[in-house]
């Protein structure tokens, strides 16, 4: 184990103590410094923070046991090691010194082999202590930073969700802008149409002429484009300028950028939802008035048929009532008569045929229009 740079402090009124532990040290790189009261292992800590402390029970006028729960509770570094001395061999005193806060115990006389063990050793749980701390800070990092992205992107869904709720463009441009605020962005929101009309909104109020014109200016620029502290994101139907970019924060600035890149691009395919939700609803408005006109025109067509009809029998029913009375005018004789009659009844019987199959034409025109009846008003 590198020992380069270690320091240590021996709390202890016995010169020939701390001689004997600088001699069992001699050969490692470490400073080492002696003290011999409460007060000034205290401050000898707070001004060198060294690895180790050793403290010798029998330190005269010391209360050790306080002296230790004050390093352990107040001390820097918090991960002091703390190493007590004593001539007591026993549990009860072993188990005092752990109660006050020590991490070992050595017992005297010393033996060089034991204290550079007990020494290699705390150096070794030191370091483990550094690893874990430094190990969760970067989990608490993590975690915080994963609780963020979580919030970021919760932002992120709430809009796409609520998009599906916008039917028009205004109101989308305006949920855009509304979500970007909750990462306190800035921002300016523009939707064009594939028909060349334009929308746009701003969180703060009414979009001013200059940022529509910027936009206008720089949707040419590329997807994303960055000037000053603003950012443009393009896409077909959509662009997003931000006036706020935190380029003073890297790691936020990163985070914005895919997030506002996201959300741009949910926007976009909403846009070209909407425009196919639109054509789609222009096409059933075109659909329904079609039918309309089909409808009426059919009924027209039925009532014309209707009348035509009745105005042929009529004349049928006129023309076999002058035949009888011109029979009686013409004295005919009764041959000529009957030939006379049968060439009119073939033609009424012929007649009569059609209407049969006009009563097929009836029944095809009352399909038709229950049929166009339930497009226009049953679906």
């Amino acid at each position: 184990m590198n020992n380069e740079g270690m320091s240590l402090v021996v709390v202890s009124h016995d010169r020939l103590l701390y001689k004997a532990i600088g001699k069992a040290v001699g050969e490692w790189q470490v400073r080492l410094r002696q003290v011999n009261s409460h007060e000034s292992a205290l401050q000898a800590v707070a001004e060198g923070q060294p690895n180790i402390v050793l403290i010798d029970a029998e330190t005269p006028g010391m209360d050790v046991g306080h002296t230790c729960q004050i390093l352990r509770n107040e001390a820097e570094p918090p991960n002091l090691e703390i190493i007590l001395i004593s001539d007591d061999d026993s549990t009860a005193g072993r188990i005092a010194a752990y109660n006050d806060g020590a991490d070992d115990y050595v017992t005297k006389p010393l033996h060089f082999d034991e204290l550079l063990s007990k020494l290699s050793i705390a150096l070794r749980r030191q370091q483990r202590h550094l690893e874990l701390n430094s190990f969760a800070q970067m989990a608490s990092q993590t975690a915080m930073m994963a609780m963020t992205n979580a919030g970021e992107l919760g932002v992120l869904l709430q809009f796409l969700k609520q998009s599906f709720d916008c039917h028009d463009y205004r109101a989308l441009a305006a949920a855009a802008a509304a979500a970007l605020n909750q990462y306190s962005l800035s921002a300016t929101v523009q939707i064009r149409t594939d028909q060349g009309d334009s929308y746009a909104a701003a969180y703060e109020g009414d979009v001013t002429p200059l940022a529509e014109s910027i936009i206008d200016q720089l949707r040419s620029q590329g997807r994303i484009f960055d000037f000053n502290q603003r950012t443009i994101f393009n896409y077909p139907n959509i662009s997003v300028l931000v006036k706020n970019m935190p380029l003073d924060d890297p790691e936020r600035y990163g985070r914005m950028k895919d997030h506002v890149a996201m959300l741009a691009e949910g926007a976009q395919a909403r846009v070209q939802a909407i425009q196919a939700e639109l054509e789609l609803a222009h096409k059933k408005t075109a659909l329904e008035t079609l039918l309309e006109s089909t409808n009426t025109a059919l009924l027209k067509i039925e009532q014309t048929y209707q009348k035509h009809r009745t105005s042929s029998m009529e004349i049928v029913g006129e023309l076999m009532s002058g035949l009888e009375q011109l029979f009686i005018l013409l004295g005919l004789s009764e041959p000529q008569e009957q030939q006379l009659y049968n060439l009119v009844k073939e033609a009424v019987d012929r007649n009569t045929a059609l209407y049969d199959e006009g009563l097929q034409t009836d029944e095809l025109f009352e399909d038709i229009l229950r049929l166009l009846d339930y497009f226009l008003h049953d679906r």
